[in-house]
């Protein structure tokens, strides 16, 4: 299994309360990115286990 499949990045940190609304947006593209690479990552995953 290839280590690189096995690591998933971190969420990025919260903004704070005097956070602006760009700054949050930018966050949640953040925040999608990094579920998506990790969705992907777990799905290359489940095919190698699979043998698909």
């Amino acid at each position: 299994m290839p280590a690189q499949l096995l690591d998933c990045p971190d969420a990025p940190p919260v903004p704070g309360p005097d956070a602006t609304q760009r700054s949050v947006g930018l966050w949640i593209l953040d925040l999608s990115a990094a579920h998506a690479e990790c969705r992907d990552k777990l799905g290359r995953v489940r095919e190698l286990v699979r043998g698909e």
